[in-house]
């Protein structure tokens, strides 16, 4: 085992373990400013053009990437007290995401969708949201009353959450994907409804026009039997190589209430958590009328911030730019996202190997699997499954604190699910709420 000099932080060998790149961010703390000077004027690595990066003001510090071997040379050096692992301190995320892994996996692995694809089959997208710029691949309206952008809000609030730069926040909403292209496929209307049919034609045109993962987070309001043309087509598409991940549904917790496509055996189908970190009590339970044991995973669900489509008043109203939701239509394109990044790294997997490997990272609520799944999506865990193994002897970097995004009055408490059917729902409530 590698004896580790005390001045280095050891989470530095577990992140040079299991990252793509030769470097890793350090922060080096000197004896005094004229150390640190000395260090900056000198650069730490100028051969290959490296050099100190950002400077201490009140202590005397230096921000730069190294080489294992460059940060081994450089603890030796009389004037350095120590060398740390430049860990990310993030507020450009939801705590959907941050519960999510996804802030680590960008800083660790450098993966942010680059090269992928996302088709979101919905209520449509607003081009016109800071957070798609320059990323949207194309549109296209199945619906019999075409529209311009989302009238009704779900699919743009939808496509952020997998896709979203967090442009209009200064990056603390962020997609789990920043760097992914949108399609977006409206199929359907104002009131978040739609014909299976044109689901299914708007999945076709998605994936004919080059997306890798699909995002349903629509559903029928009956437990299909899961060979119903929806599902069939979804099963066919994953058989060629096309990952669909779907919603489960908002009708719990009454058992046998995932809908299609949920029902259908090839597609990830996800429930979602509360904003206690457990199973939300609307989440759709299993299993299938054919016996399948659905959900398969679960992710955050509960007072999600995302994109808020122009004029539309759907969920909670944070600003101009952002709205918060709940519902399992939201648990699924943190998914998708993720999926993104797996793609991103090994373009190979297929969607078998990728489910099966989200299933793997998922912490257990030792409920059962009919409620569940597999539990809550460790989506770290999941992307480091696909690096190399880390250094023996090394320590796993410890996951770190859930940092406040806001004070409690900022984020209404409100859990009604506004995705699936609850977003028909929710807008009933609201239609009724001045007759009270």
């Amino acid at each position: 085992m590698e004896t580790l000099n005390p001045k280095i932080d050891p989470a530095i060998l577990t992140a040079q373990a299991s990252t793509r790149s030769d470097d890793v961010p350090v922060i080096v703390m000197f004896g005094d400013r004229d150390q640190l000077q000395a260090f900056h004027r000198q650069g730490t690595r100028s051969r290959s053009g490296l050099s100190a990066g950002h400077l201490g003001t009140v202590l005397p510090w230096s921000a730069t990437r190294m080489r294992r071997t460059d940060v081994h040379a450089l603890a030796d050096n009389d004037t350095v007290r120590s060398i740390w692992y430049d860990a990310l301190c993030t507020t450009c995320l939801d705590r959907a995401g941050l519960e999510l892994g996804a802030p680590r996996i960008w800083e660790d692995w450098g993966l942010y969708g680059s090269g992928t694809v996302v088709g979101i089959a919905d209520t449509g997208l607003d081009q016109t949201h800071p957070d798609f710029e320059g990323r949207v691949a194309g549109v296209r309206d199945f619906t019999p009353r075409p529209a311009e952008g989302d009238p009704d809000g779900h699919g743009t609030h939808v496509s952020s959450l997998a896709a979203g730069s967090g442009a209009a926040s200064n990056h603390r909403y962020v997609g789990v994907a920043p760097r992914a292209h949108i399609l977006s496929a409206r199929v359907l209307n104002f009131g978040g409804a739609g014909r299976m049919s044109r689901v299914m034609a708007g999945l076709e045109w998605l994936v004919d026009s080059g997306a890798q993962v699909l995002n349903l987070s629509v559903g029928t309001d009956i437990n299909m039997v899961g060979e119903d043309p929806l599902s069939a087509l979804c099963n066919t598409l994953s058989d060629q190589g096309t990952v669909i991940v779907a919603a489960a549904g908002n009708s719990g917790p009454r058992p046998q209430s995932i809908g299609s496509p949920g029902s259908a055996a090839r597609v990830i189908t996800v429930g979602a958590t509360d904003g206690m970190g457990m199973v939300a009590s609307f989440s759709s339970r299993g299993p299938t009328q054919q016996g399948l044991l659905k959900p398969d995973l679960l992710a955050p669900g509960y007072n999600i911030v995302g994109a808020r489509a122009a004029g539309s008043q759907l969920g909670d109203v944070v600003d101009q730019n952002h709205t918060i939701m709940s519902g399992t239509s939201m648990a699924a394109p943190l998914v998708s996202g993720l999926v993104l990044l797996m793609r991103e790294q090994q373009p190979e997997l297929t969607p078998a190997e990728i489910k099966a490997l989200l299933q793997l990272n998922c912490r257990s609520f030792n409920l059962p699997t009919t409620i569940q799944g597999a539990g809550l999506l460790d989506g770290w865990a999941a992307v480091h499954s696909l690096m190399p193994e880390p250094l023996p002897g090394s320590e796993p970097v410890p996951a770190r604190p859930d940092e406040e995004t806001g004070s409690p009055a900022e984020v209404p408490d409100r859990h009604e699910p506004q995705g699936c059917l609850g977003a028909r729902v929710a807008r009933l409530f609201q239609w009724l709420r001045p007759m009270a």
